[in-house]
């Protein structure tokens, strides 16, 4: 119908088409036939009059587009946070409370990945007093992956711990909308993989492990490429801090088997490999 509707100059329709789309390849992982679509479509809202129509569809697509382009470019590319700061002025300008929530949480994942983690933890902190009050459990959710994955980067591991155990909470592996509609991964599983961390952290070795493995099971069950990418990174990461070299070797060798598509940015940014483990003699074995 988009084709149809294009072909036909027929670009408001053009434009719902195109998004809708756009959001199904995303749900499905084709992330660069969304981008086409969700450029496409934007490109056609340049050619028709500015409404409030156009602005909230604009404000719409854009939505659909930041993980698009965080999943094949990476959460700190420049045309992430394009794409974020221009639906935030779409939010003021439309007076649309209900998409402030996605939009600072994409422009948290920016900083994160930029390792501006003040900036960062702002950023969670605003998302969460949106949301802590009620409202919607996913984006509850989500702002706690937000306050957990920030804290964790600052190395206030004990404070993690209470914004991990409430996603352990709310987490439903039925609910699977925020993989598109947040950072392209499954907030489940990333909180299963900084448990195992922040477990690690803390000393308490054979608990990272439980976790890890719980990680990994339930990103086996979502079969969502993404997350299980980010699964195997972070059980390589402990299995190495935990001298446990060989286990490390294989969860790298099967991330580098997961990452099929040249097209999806790999976690890390480390294209294809795992972390090392640290010198021998640097830090206790857990």
């Amino acid at each position: 119908m988009a084709h149809h509707t294009v072909r036909g100059g027929l670009a408001e329709q053009a434009v719902r088409y195109l998004r809708e789309a756009g959001v199904k390849a995303v749900e499905r992982s084709a992330y660069r036939e969304a981008i086409e679509f969700l450029q496409q479509a934007l490109a056609l809202l340049e050619t028709l009059p500015e409404s409030d129509y156009t602005l909230t569809e604009a404000l719409s697509v854009r939505m659909a587009l930041g993980p698009a382009v965080m999943a094949t470019k990476g959460h700190a590319a420049g045309e992430v946070e394009a794409c974020y700061l221009r639906a935030l002025e779409l939010c003021d300008r439309l007076e649309d409370g209900s998409q402030r929530f996605p939009v600072l949480w994409g422009l948290w994942y920016v900083n994160l990945g930029r390792g501006q983690h003040q900036r960062a933890l702002e950023l969670a902190q605003q998302a969460l007093g949106l949301v802590q009050d009620g409202g919607d459990p996913a984006f509850l959710l989500e702002a706690h992956h937000a306050m957990w994955s920030t804290l964790i980067g600052l190395g206030r591991s004990v404070e993690a711990v209470e914004h991990l155990r409430r996603g352990i909470t709310l987490y439903d592996c039925r609910e699977r909308r925020s993989w598109w509609l947040y950072g392209t991964h499954d907030p489940g599983v990333c909180c299963r993989d900084i448990l195992g961390v922040t477990s690690w952290l803390l000393g308490r070795g054979d608990e990272a492990a439980t976790w890890i493995r719980e990680a990994l099971n339930l990103a086996g069950e979502l079969r969502h490429p993404y997350t299980t990418m980010i699964a195997l990174y972070m059980a390589a990461l402990v299995h190495y801090q935990r001298r446990r070299g060989r286990a490390g070797d294989r969860e790298g060798e099967r991330r580098r088997r997961t990452r099929t598509d040249p097209g999806l940015f790999c976690v890390a940014g480390t294209r294809g490999r795992h972390p090392r483990a640290p010198a021998r003699g640097a830090g206790a074995s857990r």
